[in-house]
């Protein structure tokens, strides 16, 4: 061999080893191919219309479907059932692949008794959308995964991939939708509760409900709440195998019956005509005897009259085996009363208020700004009054003290021409009750006695506890005198601007600006513990403590610049003084206020008041931080 044949294998060895290395160094591709499934039903059906499992060839559970509502059919026809549960298992079978299928063989795994297919345990039968009926048999389940099973009868395997037994191979009851009651309660519009004494029928006019019968009167509202809610939110807690007739039950009769009647949900319809109703439906609910008389945590139930009995927890007969006066409002009033804004009390005496704004105001027997906070608490009293016993028919109102009444109340609602008239009957001997009756009522209403004691107010309890509401800036000069003041130190506090000045035997000096202040805030306005009767203490009253008050005030006449003319100048400005003497009597002080066209009632000044009369003094510290300065005196 030359030299130049030599080469020429050489340089070609090379190039092909070359070529082979870099062929093997590059990645692989790999592409990925989706795995197909294998559809166990072809054509697959749109949807699963009536699902049933057979074990050992009797039927454990079976589930039909009407729209989107699945209903078991055995072993209880007609069950309700969550929905979800059994679409899932209807999907599930709609959408079933296998991974492998085959012929069966004589003998070996694939033959029929190994894969558990010569006798099949499990039986689904299923209906699809074109009403077709179908049946999936199912035998052992595989080493690998899935479950061998023959299709209608057909000779061949398949290895499905979901094991539909493990879905359906359980208690039924478990399928079961639990919620008794699917009634929408806001809009039942009638309800009857029937117990073993008493039927009560109520009804729901406007969102308004009322007693009907056996004799009418207004609802408790939060105890038809509290029962329409029980209703709504009752599941079962089991199902038992009794009937109602056992007498175990307490069914037949039961102990409370609840009957609601309600619009039945609206449909894809033409609109009902002006004359048309909504078409009602009627559910009933039956609860009879406790399921365990010791714990007594549940009772039996039926529901529609049905022939199944079932346990719910004993919580709802508390809240429905209501009767009569259960169901009726014990409240003789509006409980909206706490907004009125007139009232009169007829007594003996005649006390007459109403509302003006945010203020009330004493008409009758003398005309006075009143105390809000008494005539809440008046408000409040009434709104509170509550029977404890109920009397219908109650015959010779004369007996009673009904008519005429002892003493009426009459409340004025805001935009409601009819007043709430309340008659007040006399006390009962035997009871501390008293009789009383909402005007337009029958019912006699039997409230305790010590709560009708607080509708007998007096003048001096109604009237506003401040005397005069003077503005705190209006007051230039305080002058205070008197044997029980420092010792007798009569002195004086003036206002320049911001600043107090307090004179002391006639010596000028700065003030405590906080403390000026402070009993400023006390005589802006004289806030009275309480009034005496007029005349009660006024002769009594001397000057242990007289107080003087110098008020500077713009008059009420607005400045005015008129087209062409000179401006007119500020609003002129008036002097007033207001008196006030006190007079410790005892432990206790009395007071009488002079002047604002108040009247001069007797009155117990605050404990704060007397301090900063009688043993307060008034000169600046050493050294007093600046004050805000105050707006310019008018």
């Amino acid at each position: 061999m030359n030299f130049k044949l030599t080469l020429g294998l050489v340089i070609l060895l090379v190039a092909v080893t070359s070529i082979f290395l870099w062929v093997q160094s590059r990645p692989a591709e790999t592409t990925k191919k989706e795995e197909k499934k294998n559809a166990l039903l072809s054509p697959a059906p749109k949807a699963i219309d009536a699902v049933s499992y057979a074990r050992d060839g009797e039927v454990q559970v079976s589930f039909t479907r009407s729209g989107e509502k699945w209903m078991m059919q055995h072993p209880v026809a007609g069950a309700g059932v969550e929905n979800w549960q059994v679409q899932r298992i209807a999907d599930m079978i709609k959408d079933a692949t296998y991974a492998a299928k085959f012929e069966p063989e004589a003998t070996g795994v694939k033959s029929l008794s190994a894969t558990g297919l010569d006798n099949p345990r499990n039986v689904i039968s299923f209906t699809d959308d074109a009403k077709k009926e179908r049946k999936l048999s199912l035998g052992k389940r595989a080493g690998g995964g899935g479950v061998y099973a023959k299709l209608d009868g057909a000779n061949t395997i398949y290895l499905i991939e979901e094991n539909l037994v493990e879905r359906l191979d359980k208690d039924p009851t478990d399928f079961r939708n639990k919620t008794v009651a699917e009634v929408p309660t806001e809009k039942v519009q009638t309800l009857t509760v029937q117990t073993r004494e008493q039927k009560v029928a109520l009804k729901r006019v406007d969102g308004k409900w009322t007693i009907t019968a056996p004799v009418p009167a207004r609802v408790n509202t939060a105890v038809v709440d509290a029962l329409l809610g029980e209703l709504r939110f009752l599941r079962a807690e089991s199902f038992t195998p009794l009937k109602p007739e056992s007498r175990a039950t307490g069914l037949n009769p039961a102990v409370v019956t609840v009957t609601v009647t309600y619009e039945k949900a609206a449909e894809m319809t033409p609109p009902t005509t002006a004359a048309s109703q909504p078409a009602m439906e009627t559910f009933a609910l039956a609860l009879g005897n406790f399921t365990d008389t010791i714990n007594k945590t549940a009772v039996y139930a039926r529901v529609n009259g049905g022939s199944e009995v079932i346990a719910v927890n004993a919580d709802a007969l508390g809240k429905m085996q209501k009767g009569l006066n259960d169901l009726r409002d014990p409240a003789p009033l509006s409980a909206a009363i706490e907004g009125a804004t007139g009232l009169t009390i007829k007594r003996g005496e005649t006390f007459t208020l109403n509302k003006n704004g945010e203020a009330w105001q004493l008409e009758t027997p003398v005309k006075l700004p009143a105390d809000s906070a008494a005539v809440g608490e008046l408000l409040t009293t009434l709104k509170n009054l509550r029977a404890s016993k109920f009397v219908d028919g109650a015959g010779d109102l004369k007996t009673i003290g009904l008519e005429p009444p002892t003493a009426t109340v009459s409340i004025t609602m805001p935009n409601t021409p009819q007043q709430e008239v309340l008659l007040i009957g006399k006390p009962e001997k035997a009871e501390p009750l008293t009789p009383v009756m909402r005007q337009g009522e029958s019912t006699v209403y039997l409230v305790r006695t010590e709560d009708l004691a607080k509708l007998a107010p007096t003048t001096t309890a109604l009237r506003d506890k401040a005397i005069e509401r003077i503005n705190a800036d209006a007051i230039r000069e305080i002058e205070v005198a008197g044997p029980a003041v420092n010792g007798g130190k009569a002195f004086t506090l003036k206002r320049e601007g911001a600043d107090w000045q307090v004179v002391v035997g006639g010596k000028a000096t700065r003030a405590d600006d906080v403390k000026a202040t402070s009993l400023v805030s006390e005589l802006a306005p004289v806030t009275v513990i309480k009034w005496f009767a007029p005349g009660e203490m006024k002769a009594a009253v001397g000057g242990e403590v007289t107080v003087k008050l110098t008020l500077v005030q713009a008059e009420n006449k607005a400045a005015t610049t008129l087209p062409g003319a000179e401006a007119v100048g500020p609003a002129p400005v008036k002097t007033e003084t207001r008196l006030i003497r006190m007079q410790k009597m005892g432990s206790n002080w009395v007071g009488m206020y002079e002047g604002g066209g108040q009247p001069a009632w007797p009155f117990e000044p605050s404990a704060a008041l007397i301090s900063k009369l009688t043993a307060t003094t008034y000169e600046a510290p050493a050294t007093q931080p600046a004050t805000a300065t105050a707006p310019a005196a008018p």
